[in-house]
């Protein structure tokens, strides 16, 4: 996701909170249905996100839909989230661009001890500089896609302070260009985990995970040393983790520490290494600078192993970090900062053929800087006034891209009407 988008949805987290103490404003002809507009004009510096940088004007329209509601034992969110977006110039014919988001998030109590989270997520993306499928970040080209996330997550406290956990993801991706047809797959995971609460705001635990990705355009059959194979990419994925979920004063740590094995699950030539074992960290880190959390700091890392989005590549390395921090200046003006550096690594030593060179996209890197403010004030009940920068910087680009920058700059209003 591009990080100018983050414009928007802090924002529209912004505003959604803005007016909690009121709930559910009772002029609505539907008390349970919010629904509001972001208006959005400002200037990119690369319109068509490649070496050749063109400056152009936008004008971005995001009307929004939300229906939330409680009915009993369980609770429901339904949402809507288009974005359509004009440039002045454009070097393809499409200098407007539509996307689509639907999501739906439901936590259904089944006894008093157990719950069931539900959460879906469709995308249908169009001409999208950046975004990810299995934490694989992917620029550069027709990215116009289809995706959808289904994520399901039971728990059981099945003794006071100790709970057993198990979920299942699904993953759905689908690109509408010829070219990126190997790139289209479904990734399926489940998970079985157990916590045990250390005090009332803290547990830890243990996680075991299996994934499978199956990318179903991806075969291809070469011939090398004599021998005739049709490979494809499809891969699958084992973790052993630690987990925490600890409160400590103005700290709250999220952790999963552990081991992480991949192994290739079709047919692969001589000189190819079909497995991987490494370790699996991610770690997300609160600061709460004041009582009321109107200033906070977060620090997020991530180092793993993830499918590659190369063709010729089974394997990526992937290490990830970002910073952002909020600040409530006042009850009407806040303001959002992040940056993020992200750095995916292709191996040779996992390619299909075994001669991996950067000439044919192996043993590279792809690395990139995200930074962004957003600075949101609240003119009227309804209505706020956001004003933001992104930045975004491929600093190095994998074999057959071309490094960029691309600097966004946004200012307009979000009314809930």
């Amino acid at each position: 996701m591009r990080v100018g988008k983050m414009i928007g949805t802090v924002a529209l987290a912004t505003c959604l909170g803005a007016f909690a103490a009121d709930e559910k404003r009772k002029r609505y002809l539907i008390p349970d249905l919010e629904y509001g507009m972001e208006v959005l004009t400002g200037y990119t510096s690369n319109a068509n996100y490649d070496r050749n940088e063109e400056g152009s004007m936008t004008v971005t329209f995001r009307p929004f839909l939300t229906y939330d509601k409680e009915f009993g034992a369980f609770d429901l969110t339904l949402s809507y989230n288009p974005e359509m977006r004009w440039y002045e110039v454009r070097d393809s014919a499409d200098s407007v661009e539509w996307d689509h988001v639907f999501s739906l998030d439901s936590n259904i109590e089944i006894t008093p001890t157990m719950t069931l989270e539900v959460k879906d997520k469709f995308f249908n993306i169009k001409s999208d500089d950046v975004q990810d499928f299995g934490g694989v970040t992917q620029s550069g080209g027709d990215n116009d896609y289809v995706r959808n996330v289904l994520n399901l997550d039971y728990e059981w406290e099945f003794r006071k302070g100790t709970f057993l956990t198990s979920g299942y993801t699904n993953e759905y991706l689908e690109y509408d260009d010829q070219d990126n047809e190997y790139r289209n797959g479904k990734a399926n995971e489940v998970y079985l985990g157990y916590k045990r609460a250390i005090n009332a705001d803290s547990r830890i635990g243990a996680k075991l995970v299996y994934g499978r990705a199956n990318f179903w355009e991806s075969a291809r059959t070469n011939t090398i040393d004599g021998v005739t194979k049709t490979t494809d990419r499809d891969s699958e994925w084992y973790r052993a983790l630690l987990t925490g979920e600890i409160s400590d004063g103005p700290w709250r740590y999220n952790t999963e520490l552990g081991l992480d094995y991949h192994k290739v699950t079709g047919d692969t030539f001589d000189g190819v290494d079909d497995t991987n074992a490494k370790p699996y960290a991610k770690l997300k880190v609160d600061y709460y600078l004041d009582s009321k959390g109107s200033r906070v700091l977060t620090a997020e890392a991530a180092y793993r192993t993830i499918p590659s989005y190369q063709e010729e590549v089974y394997f990526a390395g992937q290490a990830k970090g970002r910073l952002g921090y909020k600040h409530k200046f006042s009850d009407r003006l806040d303001l959002a900062l992040t940056a993020t550096y992200d750095d995916i690594y292709y191996d040779h030593k996992y390619t299909r053929t075994g001669e991996g060179t950067k000439g044919n996209g192996s043993d590279d890197h792809e690395t990139w800087v995200r930074l962004g403010f957003l600075f949101t004030y609240n003119w009227l009940q309804d209505v706020d006034v956001v004003v933001g920068m992104s930045h975004d910087n491929l600093i190095n680009a994998a074999a057959f891209d071309e490094e960029y920058t691309v600097n966004n700059y946004d200012i307009g209003i979000l009314w809930k009407f």
